[in-house]
């Protein structure tokens, strides 16, 4: 860098930069001495200014605006230098009076071409024996230095000297002899030593070969069983994706296009749910323990529509007659069914929107219908009789519950009473009138699944699941 100090300067700075003029330079002024700040070089009492590394050659030239007349009194004189930025700091007018020398930096470069341009000339060539050459950073140029293993100045004919590493490092080669080379050295390595590049040295290592072959079966061992271990964890891991992935796709099918779904069973074949509630002539009798798992799996089967899909399905329909038990060569049952009197959500005939607490609500009908083996709908009761749903949340509240269960259901009380009462609970609350206040899916089915491990009594029905789920077509 160039700076100058005092209260009446003009420093410049010419030279050549690319084979063109070049010119800078800093002013520096003051009025009274109080105004010069001591820890600035800002241009008040003091400037400086940056010299391009492109210059080839420059002058520092120093001037005075007015001959100090009006500023002879505190600065009488001028200073102007060029030194190492790094070591300049202004702290007074008067500092450099005494001064005779300052540090610099010498950066400097041979010629003005590159190393590429410089070698087509090899009298004028700087870089000598045994030496590389290296385009210059900062400036136009280049630079030379001695090759990898000499040492001197690479500017003089013969300045390039081999270094001589053994005499340097006596134990270079450790096991065995060194013998140096121009440029490098070898080493001659004793009996059961081989010589071996370490850290770009090379020494002399004892061989090791048997043990080297010993370690390259024992990892080679290792490496094959642990990679068929994991092959198999990954075969394993990779089965369950695939299975899984598979069911998820089988149950989605059912459900791409628009429509009713229906629940479908693998029990009795071509019979509904509501057959085997509601004929009084049936001779199978539906014990508690399959009403449970069959209000519970069906219950799973709506929170897959509401939320294991891509999009929410609403069921919109469900109801004894639309929940099947058919064999499992059968795949497929069409509905025209779009919602049913006595299972619709009464807040339907109010906003006219389904919603999943509508499917709530049906599926609430559903319970009651497996605790009472009655229709949603009766023709010949009286009018509080006629609605299943009116008639249990009535009984509920007068607290006779237990006289509307079916004589099977009863039969059975005294096992399961816990469970038959946690059952006609939640179907209480299914039935709310108010949605907002009703459990979801999702909390129904799990209460479902709570009330079946009551008692710790086991399902013996194990022939009945769900199979799949189809959709109108």
């Amino acid at each position: 860098m160039a700076a100058a100090t005092g209260c009446d300067n003009l420093a410049t700075i010419k030279g050549i930069r690319k084979h063109n003029s070049y010119t800078t330079g800093c002013i520096s002024s003051c009025t009274y001495a109080d105004e010069v700040d001591l820890k600035s070089c800002s241009g008040i009492g003091c400037c400086k200014t940056s010299i391009l590394r492109e210059l080839v050659n420059y002058n520092l030239k120093l001037e005075s605006n007015n001959y100090h007349k009006s500023v002879f009194s505190f600065s009488p004189c001028s200073y102007a230098f060029v030194m190492q930025e790094t070591a300049f700091k202004f702290s007074g007018l008067e500092e450099f009076t005494n001064l005779t020398d300052v540090p610099v930096v010498l950066d400097w470069a041979v010629g003005s071409g590159s190393c590429e341009e410089a070698k087509r000339n090899m009298e004028t060539f700087a870089c000598k024996e045994n030496s590389v050459c290296a385009n210059s950073t900062s400036r136009f140029g280049y630079l030379c230095r001695c090759s990898e293993g000499y040492q001197g100045n690479p500017y003089l004919s013969n300045g390039c000297i081999d270094i001589d590493e053994c005499k340097q490092q006596p134990n270079l080669c450790g096991n065995g002899t060194c013998i140096n080379k121009a440029g490098s050295y070898t080493c001659s390595c004793h009996n059961g030593y081989t010589p071996r590049k370490l850290h770009n040295e090379t020494v002399c290592m004892r061989n090791n070969d048997s043990h080297s072959k010993k370690l390259i079966i024992i990892y080679s061992v290792l490496g094959s069983t642990f990679g068929a271990l994991f092959l198999l964890i990954g075969l394993w891991h990779l089965t369950r994706v695939l299975k899984k992935r598979s069911n998820i796709k089988r149950k989605e099918l059912h459900f791409q296009r628009n429509g009713v779904p229906l629940l479908v069973y693998e029990f009795i074949p071509n019979k509904t749910l509501s057959h085997y509630l509601h004929n009084h002539e049936r001779e199978f009798q539906m014990p508690w323990n399959m009403r449970l798992r069959v209000a519970s799996e069906i219950a799973g089967a709506l929170f897959y529509l509401l939320s294991a899909t891509s999009s929410p399905i609403y069921h919109r329909d469900i109801k004894s007659t639309n929940i099947l038990t058919v064999s499992i060569d059968q795949t497929h049952v069409t509905t025209l069914i779009y919602g049913t009197f006595g299972y619709l959500d009464p807040e339907y005939f109010q906003s006219s929107q389904f919603t999943d607490k509508s499917d709530v609500y049906s599926f609430g009908v559903v319970l009651v219908e497996l605790l009472t083996s009655e229709k949603a709908i009766s023709i010949t009761k009286s009018n509080e009789g006629k609605s299943l749903a009116t008639y249990f949340l009535i009984s509920m509240e007068e607290n006779r519950n237990f006289e509307i269960l079916d004589s099977q259901v009863i039969k059975e009380s005294q096992n399961h009473s816990d469970q038959i009462i946690a059952v006609a609970n939640l179907a209480k609350k299914c039935l709310n009138l108010n949605g907002r206040k009703r459990p979801t899916m999702k909390e129904v089915s799990g209460e479902l699944e709570k009330i079946r491990i009551i008692n710790n009594v086991d399902d013996d029905y194990n022939d009945l699941e769900i199979t799949e789920i189809a959709e109108e077509i």
